[in-house]
């Protein structure tokens, strides 16, 4: 289990260094959790929402373009798990879908929860 606010994981420049020679430049986690992620059998892709959307932590990840381009989730089962409490779950899981499809993975199952207010 990897909780991506405990690693370091610096933003996508834009600069498409990662296009042109498919390495990042940027020297932080992100290459070690590719690599960690490769080499797993499976992948569970958890997110809160905040503000209708999935965490940053996790878009700042999917920005620096280690599923798409990688293919990181290649062959790989997938689950998205997704907690909300008014709205954006479905959305938020519907996008994490799309990346899981066009990452590779072989199969995508889905949980969208709905919590409870906490005031």
């Amino acid at each position: 289990m990897v909780n991506l606010s405990e690693i370091k994981l610096n933003f996508c420049l834009g600069c498409c260094q990662c296009y042109q020679t498919g390495v990042c430049h940027i020297d932080d986690d992100a290459d070690a959790l590719s690599m960690t992620i490769s080499e797993a059998d499976g992948v569970i892709l958890g997110t809160p929402t905040y503000a209708s959307s999935m965490s940053g932590q996790l878009k700042t990840f999917v920005d620096r373009g280690h599923f798409v381009i990688e293919q990181l989730l290649k062959d790989k089962h997938t689950i998205v798990v997704v907690t909300h409490e008014n709205a954006g779950g479905g959305s938020v899981a519907k996008a994490l879908k799309k990346l899981c499809v066009f990452s590779g993975a072989r199969t995508f199952t889905r949980v969208c929860l709905k919590t409870d207010s906490y005031i």
